[in-house]
């Protein structure tokens, strides 16, 4: 039976294609952790304590995207963030979901977001046993799933051309967004692409991540897509993956918080 195949990560234990039947398919989950430049150090050593797999692990630089009267009132100098996203199992994230609440709470500067998504599939037998079977962090029965950790929301993303995430923020906080985070990137638009849709592609990309309310989804994604879709100067992509998991999302509720994480 070859390895490398894409297995089927269901919490029913029966996927398409088990690497073997005698064993238990571990769900796995993409943490994203947004947190000012600085505050990355912080995640990564817990994930590490915690004995995630290093390679597991990315950090990369973002901006906030809340309003400068926001800035103010939170007294944040600038906008400037760390994405931080590892691979990890649900148990983890439930022994450190409490931590990292109270290092967002810790003072205002420390202030971040954490969001978990499930992962439905994964490429290769050795990349699942490398991702999951590093040792748990406590017995299953001392993890209790606390109800505020384990929040249902959306993840929107939406990939568009360098310069027009403004234009995206702008529309999904109409649509009723509290903010967003962006990431710069790079396309691979090529000479075929081009042709196919009859426009220029752009390989500068700014993508942003807004986290909504479920019932917002819709919504948001209707007017980013108006605004900035694929036949608009900023040729967007927009999508949305739903969140198993946050921490630092109660402005979300509350109306008062952190927009721009």
């Amino acid at each position: 039976m070859p390895k490398n195949r894409i297995l089927t990560l269901l919490r029913d234990n029966k996927p398409k294609e088990q690497f073997d039947r005698k064993n238990k398919v571990v769900e796995m989950f993409l943490l994203l952790v947004v947190v000012p430049e600085g505050g990355d150090k912080y995640v990564r050593d817990l994930l590490l304590e915690a004995e995630v797999p290093c390679n597991a692990l990315f950090s990369s630089r973002a901006l906030g995207t809340a309003s400068s009267d926001l800035y103010e009132v939170l007294g944040i100098e600038d906008d400037h963030k760390r994405l931080i996203s590892a691979t990890i199992r649900l148990d983890t994230y439930l022994e450190i979901a409490p931590k990292l609440e109270a290092k967002f709470k810790a003072s205002r500067f420390s202030r971040g977001i954490a969001v978990l998504l499930k992962m439905s599939g994964l490429y290769g037998l050795s990349a699942y046993k490398m991702l999951s079977s590093y040792p748990l962090p406590l017995k299953t029965s001392e993890i209790a799933p606390e109800e505020r950790f384990m929040e249902k929301k959306e993840a929107i993303f939406a990939i568009v051309n360098d310069g027009y995430s403004d234009l995206v923020m702008k529309a999904a906080k109409e649509a009723g967004a509290r903010g967003g985070t962006i990431v710069h990137a790079r396309g691979t638009g090529n000479k075929e692409t081009e042709s196919f849709y009859g426009i220029v592609v752009t390989p500068e990309k700014e993508m942003v991540i807004i986290i909504v309310e479920e019932e917002q989804k819709d919504t948001v994604l209707s007017a980013i897509g108006k605004e900035c879709g694929l036949l608009s100067k900023g040729q967007g992509i927009c999508f949305s993956i739903p969140v198993s998991g946050s921490v630092g999302l109660e402005s979300l509720d509350s109306g008062n918080g952190e927009e721009g994480n």
